[in-house]
């Protein structure tokens, strides 16, 4: 989805929408030039897992080279495998409670509970799979927050719509998150056409 209008940052840019465990906590910025990398680089892994297991394999194999075909099923096996690890981490630490949450390459949108101040610094850790308990870590400096409009008088204890940009990431983080983004979209298009041509 592309959104045209002023909160940045999802000004005219492909986002991503979906209820996702997230949790998050105040930080101090900046963080020390290690920390940031050795976040940077968790970020990196994670999204490449993600994004190669997403692939999938044509509808006809013989289009491909065997040895090919014989690592896309050995990919599929390693997949499984995480898919199985990653159970037995969430039955020693379960993950935090799901909400709706807006994504972009630029920023994340989330409800807080207590309201958080435009200025605040964070540390958002959002679960792109739920199958997969390993947390997306993204530094973000607070920008708004959206309040309820049908309820004039905002408690502290009611959530808001957060919008926060995302601070410190490397561009190659930033491209991942992207064509992870592009790829649910790509997926909701097919998604869509399915369930069109069902209905004609």
């Amino acid at each position: 989805m592309t959104d045209t209008n002023n909160q940045a940052p999802f000004k005219d840019v492909l986002y991503y929408e979906d209820e996702l465990p997230i949790r998050w906590k105040g930080i101090n910025w900046p963080v020390t030039p290690n920390y940031l990398d050795a976040i940077n680089r968790e970020n990196e892994l994670l999204l490449q897992v993600l994004l190669s297991s997403d692939e999938t394999l044509p509808e006809k194999e013989e289009e491909i080279p065997e040895a090919k075909t014989e690592l896309r099923h050995l990919d599929t096996k390693i997949n499984l495998l995480l898919n199985w690890v990653g159970n037995l981490m969430m039955q020693a630490s379960p993950l935090p409670e799901s909400q709706r949450i807006r994504i972009s390459a630029f920023g994340i949108a989330f409800n807080s509970t207590p309201l958080l101040t435009p200025g605040e610094y964070l540390l958002v850790e959002w679960f792109p799979d739920h199958h997969y308990p390993q947390a997306l870590k993204l530094f973000v400096h607070v920008l708004e927050y959206m309040v309820d409009t049908d309820n004039i008088e905002q408690r502290a204890d009611q959530p808001a719509n957060t919008i926060a940009e995302f601070v410190g990431g490397s561009e190659h983080v930033q491209d991942l998150i992207s064509k992870y983004i592009f790829r649910h979209h790509r997926r909701g298009i097919a998604q869509q056409k399915r369930m069109k041509q069902k209905d004609e």
